[in-house]
């Protein structure tokens, strides 16, 4: 009996230490449903690397005892890219986000990660409104030369503002 009760308190101070001294630790409140949670690394063109898969429960964490190489990591619903996160250099990588029923991203207290969502929110408005010019100016090809002049001024102004 007392070896039984030494293991499981060798095994529960084991835990205790790996929870405490993890360098990584990625907590993630999904109000989405799938079958797993996905965070793999990323070099701009394909996923590359890194590959941490949990299932999926309305609370998951990420954890390992060595921090992850700063770069960008896709978070992934199964094999669907939902974000993309930015992991810095910093010794205990510690993260909170939360993904609601619509997929949006709320992260709590990293504001690196939110000023990139920012960012990517800007970015993909700013491209919009300049296919949105471009598709102005194309639909307006069989136009007289002297209309087409005034018309590329007033796009040009827009597109400047």
């Amino acid at each position: 009996m007392n070896k039984f009760r030494n293991s499981v308190f060798s095994l529960l101070f084991i835990f205790t230490a790996y929870s405490c001294f993890a360098q990584l630790n990625i907590t993630i409140n999904c109000q989405s449903t799938c079958d797993s949670l996905q965070l793999l690394s990323y070099n701009w063109q394909k996923k590359s690397g890194t590959r941490l898969v949990v299932p999926y429960s309305e609370s998951v964490t990420f954890k390992q005892k060595t921090p992850l190489k700063p770069g960008l990591y896709w978070l992934a619903k199964d094999t669907n890219r939902i974000t993309t996160i930015i992991i810095s250099s910093e010794k205990k990588q510690k993260l909170s986000l939360t993904i609601s029923p619509e997929e949006d991203i709320t992260f709590n207290n990293n504001a690196e990660n939110t000023q990139y969502q920012q960012y990517l929110f800007k970015m993909l408005d700013f491209n919009q409104q300049r296919n949105a010019l471009d598709k102005e100016y194309k639909e307006a090809q069989g136009l007289p030369a002297y209309m087409l002049r005034t018309l590329a001024d007033s796009l040009t102004a827009r597109a400047q503002r």
